[in-house]
């Protein structure tokens, strides 16, 4: 453990130097194992969990994403399987993702450490004919981008993606870090050559009870592409386990304050958990846009499924 707290502060310090992120979603602690693949199962039953974001809203062909991820504790493997689909379109670009992962669990003293990989494939797109370049010539009937490696019609690339991560679930706090598309893979898209960028994510929480009724959880995710870094803080209150909400803030300076976060949501059944986000900017861009929204809808089976195989059916003489 001591070695592993050690790798985690280590790595924490390198992210903050350094960054950009490749995906934005506000309730990243609703859903850890959508940036880490080690987290499976360790919502002890089937969870599926989707989301819908729309992002600056009111701004033509602002980022628009939708994920739909599911996975459970695999108890014959000593840990956990799941799968992700994504699709996320920005401008002109748009990204279609299926993957699916492997978690091995360690129980200790302290809590749980889990470690995982996940690989899948990564198909994106870009609409030639939607594009602008400024030599180009779009008088009357002419469409004619004047660049020799850009073409006029859709042109398409796939690439493999992957991912490894390491999490530790503790009574009171959870800590994780993941690096996605390290180093990044690239393909060739028409006469284009296109990459996944790099991530690397670093999560930490705190589960505070205050009392029987209301626990607060701050959170941390940390975001880097080796270039840019992106921090979200997030402060949430529970109520009796079932409703909850929370005020967050993305950034950590004045060159990278983005927005606050409120997000409130509430637990339905013991299967079924909805949760809704609005973001409103405080950067520059805050003046061409009406926000961001995010909602999504967590299912959890909420009892155990694939612990083993059955046991040898023992027949008594009596019933033969």
């Amino acid at each position: 453990m001591k070695v592993f707290c050690s790798i985690i502060l280590i790595l924490f310090f390198y992210l903050t130097a350094v960054g950009q992120n490749t995906f934005q979603y506000s309730q990243y602690m609703l859903d850890k194992y959508q940036f880490n693949p080690a987290y499976g199962g360790l919502d002890y039953s089937l969870n599926i969990n989707a989301a819908v974001r729309t992002q600056w809203s009111g701004v033509p062909n602002s980022p628009r994403s939708q994920y739909v991820n599911a996975h459970m504790p695999f108890y014959i493997w000593n840990g956990a399987i799941g799968m992700t689909l994504s699709n996320e379109t920005a401008g002109n670009l748009k990204n279609i993702s299926l993957s699916g992962s492997y978690n091995y669990v360690y129980s200790t003293s302290m809590g749980l450490l889990s470690a995982g990989a996940s690989f899948g494939i990564l198909q994106k797109s870009i609409d030639g004919r939607s594009l602008i370049t400024p030599e180009g010539n779009y008088v009357d009937n002419t469409f004619d981008h004047n660049d020799p490696t850009l073409l006029n019609t859709d042109y398409q690339g796939i690439s493999p993606i992957y991912s490894l991560g390491i999490y530790f679930a503790g009574s009171v706090f959870d800590v994780g870090i993941s690096l996605i598309n390290t180093p990044a893979p690239s393909f060739t898209a028409g006469l284009s050559q296109l990459s996944s960028g790099p991530l690397t994510t670093f999560y930490a929480d705190y589960k505070y009870a205050m009392n029987e009724e209301w626990d607060i959880i701050p959170s941390l995710l940390v975001k880097s592409d080796f270039i840019e870094t992106q921090i979200d803080f997030s402060m949430m209150g529970r109520y009796n386990g079932k409703i909850f909400g929370s005020i967050g803030i993305r950034g950590y300076n004045n060159s990278s304050l983005d927005a606050i976060i409120l997000m409130a949501g509430n637990k339905l059944s013991k299967n079924y958990t909805i949760a809704y986000s609005f973001d409103t900017g405080i950067s520059s861009i805050k003046r061409v846009n009406e926000g961001s929204h995010e909602i999504r809808l967590i299912y959890n089976l909420n009892r155990p499924i694939a612990t083993g195989l059955p046991p040898k059916i023992i027949y008594n003489p009596r019933f033969l």
